[in-house]
């Protein structure tokens, strides 16, 4: 990764930090929302097949309604650090309220059905971008749906600073579903 990438890559994980859990729309607690994979359960091993080490393509997401005022949603998946924050490593918004999964495999490009908008991760490039750890340790990949009150006026392939900055003030449900990646 040259300069660029890893100016990127820090600006993406320090706004990953701030973002954290915050911008929920009416000031209190976001609803929880149940977020599932027929990929892999909540905490254990991605498969092979959703990594570089596979296919690289993106594993099945399904979640629950949002609360009730649920304009869109949109997924951040984050590959997370030591200190709980991380890199964004696919990025999703403009996904109808009546939504309840991604599929498997989404083409990574702006826009891989109607309505719904794909990002620039951490690597500099659009869609999905699958775990691929440079070194044999247990990672962390977390993949996080927000129910938004609002839908967002964003370019395509936006990053995720542009992202968590458009949803600030908007979040009014949230769930999550991780992941663990150990390449051999």
């Amino acid at each position: 990764m040259g300069t660029d990438g890893k100016t990127l890559r820090t600006l993406s994980i320090l706004s990953m930090a701030f973002f954290a859990w915050a911008c929920v729309g009416d000031g209190g607690d976001p609803a929880p929302i149940e977020v599932r994979s027929l990929a892999f359960g909540d905490g254990e091993h991605i498969p092979v097949r959703h990594t570089c080490d596979g296919e690289g393509i993106s594993p099945p997401i399904s979640f629950g309604p949002g609360p009730e005022g649920t304009a869109a949603f949109a997924l951040i998946m984050t590959h997370v650090d030591e200190d709980g924050g991380g890199a964004p490593m696919w990025i999703l918004w403009g996904i109808d309220p009546g939504e309840r999964r991604l599929d498997e495999d989404i083409l990574r490009v702006e826009s891989p059905a109607e309505g719904i908008f794909q990002g620039i991760g951490a690597n500099g490039e659009l869609g999905y971008e699958p775990p691929c750890p440079e070194d044999t340790s247990l990672h962390e990949y977390r993949f996080a749906i927000y129910a938004l009150d609002a839908s967002l006026d964003l370019a395509p392939s936006s990053t995720a600073a542009q992202l968590e900055a458009a949803m600030d003030g908007h979040v009014v449900g949230r769930g999550a579903i991780t992941g663990y990646y150990k390449a051999d």
